[in-house]
């Protein structure tokens, strides 16, 4: 019965190998959020918030209001007196560049609503991609305020910005000691892992951007990234494929197509 032994002490070690090397499937995460800004420290009462959103010309329809009642959806007022560091996003994330008005709004805030969409299960529609922006819409137009963040994407907004929904994924450029790398900022909303490159050099900035930016476009409108993908850019032809890493960031190689 030696071969038992044997068999087992195989079979075994296969599997523990298996669950020692498996890369574990990266968690789903959605999450879509606004801050609006206000002048006062109080919120515009939530039945002004839905009459405005349902009575504004191509605010909201029945179908996106119903998510008022999603457990998914979070609003809450922060206070400038127990939080003043986030009156400075530009501060905490070095991708937002306000300018100096927007500093002075910021000054001026009291408080902010924060407006927050959060799913760890796959969504069955995209409802809410109309409802958040016109949610900040509204408590912007109701409470005064004239400055929006958006953290996800970071980048700040006017609500006049948000009349059409969110703008989709932010593509930004990161320098490093030697060139720098291109990264995405806004697939998250899709519940799809932002894309972050390889490093490159500085002179291939702006064709790696237009990659990624066309690569991100598709992820938003099919709320997908595939492992590999084609892509046309400056009359040539990319393959970029994609390795999902434990934080949750695809990590790109981009190849040029010989001979396409």
């Amino acid at each position: 019965m030696q071969w038992l032994f044997w068999v087992g002490l195989i079979v075994g070690s296969a599997v523990g190998y298996w669950f020692v090397t498996r890369k574990p499937k990266p968690k789903f995460l959605l999450q879509m959020e606004y801050w609006v800004y206000l002048p006062g420290d109080q919120m515009p009462p939530q039945d002004e918030v839905m009459t405005w959103l349902v009575q504004a010309p191509a605010a909201i329809s029945g179908r996106e209001a119903i998510l008022f009642s999603d457990v998914r959806l979070h609003i809450a007022l922060v206070l400038r007196a127990k939080n003043a560091y986030l009156f400075r996003p530009d501060l905490v994330s070095p991708a937002v560049d306000a300018t100096g008005e927007q500093l002075a709004l910021l000054e001026q805030a009291k408080s902010f609503a924060r407006v927050r969409f959060l799913s760890e299960e796959p969504v069955p529609d995209t409802r809410y991609l109309k409802f958040l922006p016109q949610v900040a819409r509204a408590i912007a137009t109701l409470g005064d305020g004239t400055l929006i963040y958006d953290p996800i994407g970071e980048r700040l907004l006017s609500p006049g910005e948000l009349v059409s929904g969110d703008g989709g994924p932010n593509v930004r450029w990161v320098p490093e000691a030697t060139g720098g790398h291109v990264a995405t900022l806004g697939l998250k909303k899709r519940g799809v892992s932002e894309i972050q490159t390889e490093p490159i050099s500085a002179d291939e900035r702006w064709i790696v951007s237009e990659i990624v930016g066309q690569v991100a476009r598709a992820a938003w409108d099919s709320g997908e990234l595939p492992s590999s993908t084609t892509v046309g850019a400056f009359e040539d032809q990319f393959r970029v494929d994609f390795e999902v890493n434990g934080a949750n960031v695809a990590m790109a190689r981009i190849h040029r197509m010989q001979g396409v």
